[in-house]
């Protein structure tokens, strides 16, 4: 059986190559963890609006990588945990002392965020800061390097690969307020047993030393 699955372009994560392959981190971790439970996999990157409803509609059997909401628990099977990701604050400016959250409203008068995407609490409940939303991270990065803003958040593998690629090299981060975001794959409510596999095949490549070997590639 073909398993369906849909992600949104997430570089380095999944994404196109120059080529017109996919490929990425993410999409090699569960691509294998499949492969291993004798699952053939077809995955189709697009906008996250778009893969969310197929996989609601049935056209896709899951989707990846997902963060756990309240809503989201009610509407999908959640896999095991594939793996954390890191969100970052990051600036150009040497005068900032950011120390929690609470110091964001005083010393950034603007915070760069990806148009319509969910942070968590930390950000999303950042009410008095002014957030200049951004189409995609090179936007993003560019707009922080040529202080358009005052400072981004950003997935912190995202700002490794986008930062290189754009030759941005000059950013800050502040430790005390990075997060942590726990990822998953998700499947519709349909396809449980699918979920159980996609957790069998996860599990054997961590002990097979396949998961280690994929994750030392992309770091």
């Amino acid at each position: 059986m073909k398993i369906k699955l849909t992600a949104d372009p997430f570089a380095p994560y999944q994404y196109y190559d120059d080529s017109g392959n996919i490929t990425g981190l993410d999409y090699e971790l569960v691509r294998r963890a499949f492969e291993v439970t004798g699952h053939e996999t077809s995955v189709s990157i697009m906008d996250w609006p778009l893969a969310e409803q197929a996989v609601l509609s049935g056209q896709a059997h899951g989707a990846f990588q997902v963060q756990p909401t309240a809503e989201r628990m009610g509407l999908y099977h959640f896999s095991r945990l594939l793996r954390d990701a890191v969100t970052e604050i990051v600036s150009t400016r040497s005068d900032l002392t950011l120390n929690a959250y609470q110091d964001l409203p005083g010393q950034c008068g603007t915070l760069g965020v990806i148009k319509d995407y969910c942070y968590g609490q930390f950000i999303d409940e950042l009410d008095e800061i002014q957030k200049v939303p951004y189409e995609n991270h090179e936007e993003l990065l560019r707009a922080v390097y040529e202080n358009q803003v005052d400072s981004a958040v950003i997935d912190r593998g995202v700002r490794i690969f986008t930062a290189a690629k754009l030759g941005i090299d000059n950013l800050s981060s502040y430790p005390a307020l990075d997060f942590i975001r726990p990822l998953h794959v998700i499947f519709n409510l349909e396809n449980k047993p699918l979920c159980s596999d996609f957790d069998k095949g996860l599990e054997k490549i961590r002990q097979n030393g396949d998961y280690d070997q994929i994750i030392s590639k992309y770091s």
